[in-house]
């Protein structure tokens, strides 16, 4: 794999109409999930550790449990620069933390590892410390309306999604087949 400075991952809802921020309070701004390499990592290995240290606040994690972790990713990563982003579905945030559960991990942020959408969003502790202190999704279509809420890199990594137009489109289509629909009525 290509040289490397970090790397990420962006969390797509089912539909892959919104995407998983977590608030960065330091910088007042909604950002993705990721951060710069340590030592020799790989780029997998810099993401996924990165989701772990933000979303669930566990800072230490073992090789096997890591290994297995990254077994879940699937997208391959383009490359920005240097920095690696990878596109997973939430569905995926959640096969990682059934193995943070298997493997006994606790985490800093919630009173359990959560597997659901209410668990990760409204059982989040908030500590001062925290690097991201909420989450939310946002849908993809108001992207531009938010624009001056996110950072710059996050703003940027969800603009080079290939499929964001293409949805655009589509919501257009769908909207237009429910005017027809109501039409018909």
């Amino acid at each position: 794999m290509d040289e490397f400075f970090g790397a990420g991952i962006l969390f797509l809802s089912e539909r892959e109409n919104s995407v998983l921020s977590g608030f960065h309070p330091k910088l007042n701004r909604w950002s993705g999930f990721g951060g710069k390499r340590h030592e020799d990592e790989l780029a997998i290995h810099t993401a996924v550790r990165e989701v772990t240290e933000e979303i669930f606040g566990i800072y230490s994690l073992k090789d096997d449990c890591l290994t297995e972790m990254c077994t879940l990713i699937t997208d391959n990563p383009r490359n920005e620069g240097g920095y690696f982003l990878f596109v997973e579905s939430i569905k995926t945030l959640f096969k990682m933390a059934e193995v943070l559960r298997k493997n006994d991990y606790i985490s800093e942020y919630y009173l359990e590892i959560p597997n659901t959408l209410d668990m990760l969003f409204n059982r989040r502790a908030s500590k001062e410390e925290m690097e991201i202190t909420r989450l939310e999704y946002f849908l993809l279509k108001d992207l531009q309306d938010r624009r001056g809420s996110l950072t710059q890199e996050f703003y940027e990594d969800i603009q080079g999604l290939s499929f964001l137009s293409s949805y655009e489109y589509a919501e257009e289509l769908l909207i237009l087949e429910k005017l027809l629909e109501d039409l018909d009525t």
